[in-house]
């Protein structure tokens, strides 16, 4: 996640995990009052841009939906990312191989978009819906 000012300068970059019901925090207390973008991503998925209203009172931001099925982190989903999804089908995260990255630097993980633990046709109709997709 990264906080820019609104000239794209970029203030913060945090590595925060996301909640299961998609919740996350991060700390804009050191940031003066004013509208700020907020860049979320997490793995797998293509980056999106939120822009924030932040006061000592609070924040103002809109929902964020993160579109997933990025497995190289391009910042793009692309027929090599379905490509991929599909030949990891099967794998689970009780597999030894599950966060080793290949000669490429993927890894099977990254290819769970449902994050259930396990790869499934399901991820890979969500990579292939998004096939030219670009993130923010």
């Amino acid at each position: 996640m990264q906080i820019r000012n609104t000239s794209d300068v970029l203030l913060h970059r945090y590595d925060n995990s996301v909640a299961s019901g998609g919740e996350f925090d991060f700390p804009m207390a050191d940031l003066a009052n004013g509208t700020y973008w907020l860049y979320v991503t997490i793995e797998g998925s293509l980056r999106k841009k939120a822009i924030v209203s932040y006061t000592t009172d609070g924040v103002e931001e809109q929902g964020i939906t993160l579109i997933m099925g990025d497995t190289d982190g391009s910042n793009s989903v692309n027929i090599a990312d379905a490509l991929y999804t599909y030949s990891k089908i099967g794998a689970s995260s009780t597999d030894a191989d599950w966060r080793t990255p290949d000669s490429n630097g993927r890894y099977a993980a990254v290819a769970d978009f449902y994050r259930d633990g396990e790869i499934t046709l399901d991820d890979y109709d969500i990579a292939w819906a998004n096939i030219g997709q670009s993130g923010d």
